[in-house]
């Protein structure tokens, strides 16, 4: 690698001196710009003669003289800085065209294995015998100095060579548009037959990048392996490409489309990946091997290595990006595939029948496509066909063919005989000088020699090779490879170009995608609240679950993942799996542990969050633990109930505590903590007197909370910390104003676990109060709840723009069934400035900052239900209920916003809908109403199972995941599902559903009391 040292330049000039005669008085080197003395656009016509001969040497750079060359002390910034300096004859001196083994940092040469001093003149046998001769004398006077390849300096093989050059006409160029509009046309229609995207035009933005990206880095690795792609003009470089992706893109939505609708979107991708994954594998693979096949028998051999870069990068494009994309559009088609699936059955039926007809018809009229298996590579090879016979081939199709026939049969051992004995990179057959060479320096030599022309002929000899005594090539070891010399040198320019640039752009995209995600979605709901979108009136399905009770259901616990715990009055506990169907008689696992206790009547039950753990509490205060997988039962605890119920029952989150322990609330204000695995007992007591009410608060982002009430109205609260339950007192009474009576005495406390807030339920007012900070932030006014009987719903917990400080939701309704008239009753509140769209939950009844909207500036709408039987709210902003079918009405009664100055209350009142009765088949009914006051009705038709008893009164109620409640009905339960319910637990807004068995139970005992 050292041909650009000065002796070896002093050799070569008396070699060339040698062979061509005195050079050195004569300036052949012109300076960048210097257009006086020859244009730069020289040809034979322009000047009076045509030279018969001229040379092209990398010693030009020194006008071919010894002095210059020895005066020089930077040989390689000479070099490089007269890179694009031209000779006599307008032949640019390009490092391609001089040096053979180049090494080059960034675009700089750094090192060279040999110079190339090349000859042209015209055919003439003078000229020929002029150059053997002397090329004999210095093969006898360079001997000890030089060694040459042949030996005796003469060259007898040659071979005619053809280099054709011809630009693409107008003709040409009209074509290529046309061929690439059919191409356009063709994703076009196909597109618009696609019912499996929910955006066409973002799939073709995606299909568009994909194929740019894919170009692009094929370019740049070209560039970076210094492949020469200028001998074709780069627009036809897409087309092979943009065919190939565009078949794999079809092939896979076609698949998609294969797989049933209701199959989950997860689903449908990975299935139809599996089914053509391997088909687009092996398809590469043999457009790969053609693509190595076509480089071994064409001149086109740049372009086929273009594309295979290209087709690599775009099958990992296409198996990354591409199927990424095509997974959230086909997400977001889910909803509209439900409701369009009577009508894509009926499409099936009639494809079907279409099936049965002549294939040649359908493909006529588009009913079906067109060859996407072999489109794309019967389209490459013809491609590259086309490419090589326009540029390069000078032959006819039957020589072609015999060529290639005789390409085969020859053997590699003859055809060495006649190749050199050593490998000189760049010069190693006789015409790969012309083959390697710039596609601008064959221009400038075919204007030379043939002006005018777009191809000449040229008898090209096998090169004469000196070597400088003493040089062993042998000490580059492997770079003489073709593949570690291309990338050895590329690796370290690659990583230290690109790497800080790269890394700088990746950084700046990641700060821009991630800008730019919380632009979109600053007002969406965070990941702990799921549910159907705000307004949308939910589809509501019934299913029964019968069989295993004898006698009627009075007790139900359930948890997010669609586990449901029952108890009977035929003393039976049963578990179900709401999911896959089944249920389990657990009674006997409980009473092989009792001992002779009696464990009835049950007064509790909880599940924990991953039905893992099911905890029955007895009136008499044993508390038994059994694991449902595998099913096993511990010893009961006793914690002496006393025959006084349980305030709370249920499981600490496992995610806000070291380990997951059962929690349960006293009466009389004790917290009692159990250990399930080690069965430790923690007491810690919350507040003194008699409590009315507890639950547990877990609020985004805080640690576990249990809450108690009292009657007198003061709230307490313990928080577990490293040193044990720590506790807080706050005193609503001081809250109220003057002789206001309408908050005392206290009937009860709600959690609103997405919020982390609390609903203080006072005697005809209810109080939104902040646990974590100890403020009221609003007092609504109401008609006395009935005991037990108080929910919210609300819109999702979204960030407050405006305020900064907090969060807002866009509704907030509560829900209650008034105590003396049964009517059940919401009161939703929602922005009264449309600017402000949001309801602050931060800003409090004192609070001065004017930028926030609070409860007391928005409108408040009522709504109310006569007869609604029983009910339960679900996270999905409604409320779901059964009740018996009458000929009544229900009736919305609307309050508009009420200005902050008058505080007056206009009532409207509105049909809402009317229920009609149907007599003997249908006695009950399910109903859903929204916040908006919606109401959806569906009938509960009768059961003929002889297994089912006679229903009087539906209930207990209980939610169950996120848009699910299960009821009692006699002896069997019915699951009533408004939208989409998944059962995911890691979904679940609330850690809330355990309690429902403890108020249901507490309503019993009331009554029985009564």
């Amino acid at each position: 690698m050292r041909a650009a040292e000065p002796a070896v330049l002093t050799e070569a000039l008396h070699v060339q001196e040698a062979l061509l005669g005195s050079t050195s008085s004569c300036e052949y080197l012109r300076s960048v710009g210097d257009t006086t003395a020859i244009p730069r656009e020289w040809t034979i016509s322009d000047s009076a003669s045509t030279p018969a001969s001229f040379f092209h040497s990398p010693l030009l750079y020194w006008n071919c003289s010894v002095a210059a060359i020895e005066a020089d002390h930077d040989i390689l910034e000479t070099i490089n800085e007269r890179s694009r300096q031209v000779s006599s004859v307008n032949l640019t001196l390009r490092h391609s065209t001089v040096f053979a083994g180049k090494i080059f940092s960034k675009d700089r040469l750094v090192a060279a294995d040999a110079l190339v001093i090349t000859f042209f003149h015209q055919i003439d046998p003078e000229i020929e015998e002029l150059w053997n001769t002397r090329a004999g004398e210095l093969a006898k006077d360079a001997e000890g100095r030089l060694t040459l390849y042949p030996a005796n300096g003469q060259i007898s093989r040659s071979h005619l060579y053809e280099f054709r050059f011809e630009p693409m006409s107008l003709r040409e160029d009209i074509l290529l548009g046309i061929a690439y509009a059919l191409m356009v046309l063709y994703i076009a229609v196909n597109l618009r037959r696609l019912r499996a995207v929910k955006s066409k035009l973002g799939l073709v933005v995606t299909v568009i990048a994909q194929i740019g990206i894919s170009i692009f880095s094929s370019f740049t690795i070209c560039a970076l392996l210094k492949i020469d792609l200028s001998q074709i003009p780069r627009e036809l470089y897409p087309f092979v490409v943009l065919a190939m992706g565009i078949e794999n893109m079809f092939q896979l939505i076609n698949a998609v489309l294969m797989i049933p609708p209701e199959t989950p979107t997860v689903s449908r991708i990975s299935s139809a990946l599996g089914n053509i994954g391997h088909l687009a594998l092996a398809r590469a693979a043999q457009n790969l091997l053609i693509l190595w096949l076509l480089s071994k028998v064409v001149w086109v051999t740049a372009f086929c290595v273009f594309s295979s870069i290209a087709l690599v990068f775009d099958f990992f494009f296409h198996l990354t990006f591409f199927l990424a994309v095509l997974s959230v559009d086909v997400r977001r088609m889910d909803l509209q595939d439900s409701l369009d699936r009577v009508n894509l059955a009926q499409g099936n039926s009639r494809a079907a029948e279409a099936g049965k007809r002549k294939w040649m018809g359908a493909l006529l009229q588009g009913r079906i496509p067109f060859g996407t298996r072999v489109a794309g590579t019967a389209i490459m090879i013809c491609f590259v066909t086309i490419l090589n016979w326009h540029f390069f081939d000078n032959e006819s199709p039957a020589q072609s063919f015999s060529r290639l026939m005789n390409k085969f049969r020859l053997n590699r051992a003859s055809e060495a005989q006649t190749t050199l004995t050593m490998t000189v990179n760049q010069a190693r057959s006789p015409t790969s000088w012309l083959r390697l060479q710039d596609h601008d320096t064959a221009k400038e030599v075919i204007r030379i020699v043939k002006p005018h022309a777009h191809s000449f002929v040229a008898q090209v000899y096998d090169p004469l090779v000196f070597v400088t005594k003493g040089a062993n090539r042998d000490q580059s070891g492997g770079m003489r490879t073709a593949l570690p010399y291309r990338f050895l040198p590329v690796i370290p320019d690659a990583i230290r170009e690109h790497l800080l640039p790269f890394g700088l752009l990746f950084a700046f995209a990641i700060a821009v995608v991630t800008l730019l995600m919380n632009y979109l979605l600053w007002d969406e709901a965070p990941d702990d609240i799921t549910g159907i979108p705000d307004g949308t009136e939910p589809t509501l399905s019934i299913k029964t679950h019968s069989g295993v009770h004898t006698l009627d259901i009075i007790m139900l616990s359930a948890s997010a993942s669609g586990v449901l715990v029952s108890v009977g009055l035929d003393h039976q506990i049963i578990v179900w799996d709401l999911t896959k169907g089944w249920s389990r008689n657990v009674t006997e696992e409980f009473r092989s542990i009792e001992g002779g206790k009696p464990f009835w009547p049950v007064a509790a039950l909880a599940l924990d969050e991953n039905s893992n753990w099911l905890a029955i509490c007895s009136l008499s205060g044993l508390v038994s633990l059994l694991t449902l997988q595998p099913l096993s039962a511990a010893q009961p605890v006793d914690v002496g109930l006393d025959g006084r119920l349980l305030s709370a029952f249920l499981f600490t989150p496992e995610r806000d505590t070291p380990s997951m322990k059962l929690l349960m609330v006293k009466a009389d204000g004790w917290v009692i903590e159990i250990d399930p695995r080690t069965f430790n007992i923690f007491k810690q007591r919350s507040c003194h007197g008699k409590i009315i009410a507890a639950c547990a608060v877990l609020a985004p982002k805080a640690p576990f909370k249990v809450v108690t009430a009292t009657e007198v109205g003061f709230i307490c609260s313990i928080v577990r910390s490293a040193n044990g339950w720590e506790g807080d007192k706050f005193d609503v009474a001081d809250q109220q104003q003057g002789d206001d009576k309408s908050l005392l005495p206290l009937n009860g406390i709600l959690s609103l676990p997405a919020l982390g807030l609390l609903l203080v339920i006072g005697h005809r007012e209810v109080m939104l109060f902040d646990p974590q900070l100890g403020v009221v932030i609003h007092k609504f006014k109401t008609s006395q709840v009935k005991a037990n009987s108080l929910r919210a719903i609300h819109s999702r917990r979204r960030q407050y723009s405006a305020c900064g400080t907090g969060y807002g939701v866009s509704s907030f309704s509560i829900l209650y069934t008034e105590r003396e008239t049964h009517n059940f009753t919401m009161h939703t509140y929602t922005p009264h400035d449309k600017q402000k769209n949001l309801i602050c939950l931060h800003t409090t009844e004192n609070s001065a900052e004017s930028k926030c909207q609070s409860f007391a500036s928005a409108t408040q709408t009522l709504h109310q239900m006569r007869g609604a039987g029983i009910w339960e709210a679900t996270n999905t902003n409604c409320a779901i209920g059964v009740r018996r079918k009458a000929p009544t009405h229900c009736r919305d009664y609307s309050t508009l916003h009420a200005s902050p100055r008058s505080q007056l209350l206009r009532r409207g009142t509105r049909e809402r809908g009317t229920v009609k009765s149907v007599e003997g088949e249908y006695d009950w009914e399910a109903w859903t109403m929204s916040a908006r006051g919606d109401v959806n009705t569906r009938p509960i038709p009768n059961e003929s199972a002889n297994s089912e008893l006679f229903v009087c009164k539906a209930g207990p109620i209980c939610r169950v995941g996120e848009c699910s409640v299960v009821v009692g009905f006699g002896n069997s339960i019915k699951l009533l599902v408004a939208g989409n319910e998944r059962f995911d637990s890691r979904e679940s807004g609330s850690g809330d559903f355990s309690l429902a068995a403890v108020g249901y139970r507490k309503r019993i005992q009331t009554r029985r009391s009564q």
